[in-house]
């Protein structure tokens, strides 16, 4: 009989390190920048194809295409009240008169605060509302630049109110030796840090009160306030601007518990002092 046939020789193996001498990684690789292009010009074109069918939450012709559940059916609904009650024509551009920094807080839309209609006001909200100085690289200065430079803003408004989550953050985890990772609010921290110096000036005029406590806290928030007036002014275009009287700068509190509003005044170089008065 014939001699069986010998079996076949095993595939070799790519030319490389085996798998036995390098640890698997336990991060992804990300792809080459081409393949990342490639697959968000497929997206683009997706995205195409869908805009053309209305396949949007209001077609063209305000009939309703897609229907959510819960509090985004009452935010759909919310649309269509705007959109058949009070909606006017925006596309022409925005003329907005003031720029508002505000918190982040849900309570504390400006818009709605000051019952402003859309295009009167241009709006940046971030936790505590923060201003960094000049020369750090963030969404606030920006949107600073834009609005004076292009959108030719008349005036610049900073508000503050009481009550503020960020603020009593900043407060607990400032130069306090308590770990923000522990509570998972590393980025919160990195964005309060911004803080220090209103931290560090309430823990001292008011040692003896209770740490992160409504006391300080409404001391700090008025500071936090100022110092973001004082950050305004480290900015170029800003100095130029007040300087011919093409902008003014304004510091605000609102009272979530009492509903007042109080003018936050820049401080007296002479004393360092920062008031607050009744609008």
């Amino acid at each position: 009989p014939a001699a069986a046939a010998p079996p076949p020789e095993p595939a070799t193996p790519p030319p490389g390190p085996s798998s036995s001498s390098v640890p698997a990684s336990p991060v992804s690789v990300l792809p080459p920048v081409s393949d990342v292009i490639g697959k968000m010009e497929g997206i683009a074109e997706h995205l195409l194809d869908e805009m053309t069918a209305d396949s949007i939450l209001y077609s063209k012709n305000g009939s309703l295409q897609y229907i959510p559940n819960g509090d985004m059916l009452e935010m759909a609904h919310g649309f269509d009240k705007f959109k058949d009650s009070t909606f006017e024509d925006l596309s022409a551009g925005q003329q907005p008169h003031t720029l508002i920094f505000a918190c982040s807080d849900s309570r504390c839309d400006p818009s709605v605060l000051l019952q402003e209609p859309l295009g009167k006001l241009f709006v940046v909200r971030s936790v505590a509302n923060i201003i960094p100085p000049f020369g750090e690289d963030s969404v606030a200065s920006s949107a600073l630049e834009y609005a004076v430079l292009h959108l030719k803003v008349r005036h610049v408004v900073v508000c503050g109110h009481r009550k503020c989550g960020g603020i009593k953050a900043a407060l607990a985890y400032v130069n306090s030796g308590k770990d923000p990772d522990a509570d998972r609010l590393t980025e919160v921290h990195n964005w309060v840090s911004h803080l220090e110096t209103p931290v560090a000036a309430t823990r001292k005029v008011l040692r003896n009160a209770e740490a992160a406590g409504d006391e300080q806290c409404k001391l700090c928030e008025v500071l936090g306030v100022r110092t973001s007036l004082a950050n305004l002014r480290t900015y170029p275009f800003v100095q130029e601007k007040l300087a011919s009287g093409d902008i003014q700068i304004h510091g605000w509190m609102y009272d979530i518990q009492k509903g007042g509003l109080t003018k936050v005044l820049e401080p007296d170089m002479s004393t360092g002092h920062a008031q607050c008065s009744i609008m």
